[in-house]
């Protein structure tokens, strides 16, 4: 098994084919990488074997700063959207993958590695776990929110029953975007105050001292969720 990054995404044929099995063929190289830009400088890398791509994730250096000694603290190996196709599951040298991001990590100088990955591959969380690097340290679920009311009832159906973590919220206004923190209800009414409109919810809640079944049942009665991705981390020695 290999891990190849993409110099040249739109003109990939290999991350093309990955995007139609995956997704839709409805959906062009530059759809999908314009749905994954971000502000930061991440790279997608194929998951390959024999010939064969099997998946993909994002992935980026990043650093942990203590400000007041401008010293860093952590360089971390950060890998978003970890998402292989279900033959993966069926591959004798699945478990390969694990040391491959490893020796990608440490090979860029990092200390940490930061996985997350989506609902759609769940079931290859389990070989990070086996090999008794890794561990589950956060859940986090989004919905497109269709009223202002509801956000109102996630919030409070979730800082009622399960205590988030951290709750963010993607709003709009005049076609710019921004994400904001609420740590209290007033934070949410002064930003309907400042003419912003709520688009999105995400909820983050810490899996280190959590039962995972029960945490999903209480999660699940509080709102239809359209997307669910749980982080591990692993620290090298």
């Amino acid at each position: 098994m290999i891990v190849e990054d993409v110099s040249k995404p739109l003109s990939s044929t290999e991350l093309e084919e990955l995007i139609h099995v995956l997704y839709s063929k409805e959906i062009s190289v530059k759809e999908f990488v314009d749905s994954i830009k971000t502000s930061r400088d991440e790279t997608i890398s194929l998951i390959k074997h024999e010939n064969v791509v099997y998946g993909y994730f994002l992935w980026a250096k990043d650093e942990e700063i203590d400000e007041e000694e401008n010293k860093v603290l952590q360089s971390i190996f950060t890998i978003e959207d970890l998402v292989c196709i279900p033959s993966f599951e069926n591959l004798k040298v699945k478990g390969e993958l694990v040391s491959i991001i490893e020796e990608n990590a440490r090979s860029k100088g990092c200390n940490l590695i930061e996985i997350s990955v989506p609902s759609q591959s769940f079931n290859i969380i389990s070989i990070f776990l086996e090999s008794n690097k890794y561990e589950l340290t956060s859940l986090r679920v989004s919905k497109e929110l269709e009223r202002k009311t509801e956000f109102v009832k996630i919030y409070t159906g979730i800082e009622k029953y399960i205590k988030p973590q951290l709750v963010e919220l993607l709003v709009s206004k005049e076609g710019t975007y921004q994400l904001e923190l609420i740590e209290e209800p007033s934070d949410y009414k002064n930003i309907l105050e400042q003419g912003f409109s709520p688009e999105i919810v995400s909820v983050i809640f810490d899996l280190e001292e959590r039962n995972t079944d029960e945490l999903f049942e209480k999660i699940n009665e509080v709102t239809d969720w359209q997307e669910f991705s749980i982080t591990l981390i692993s620290y090298l020695s």
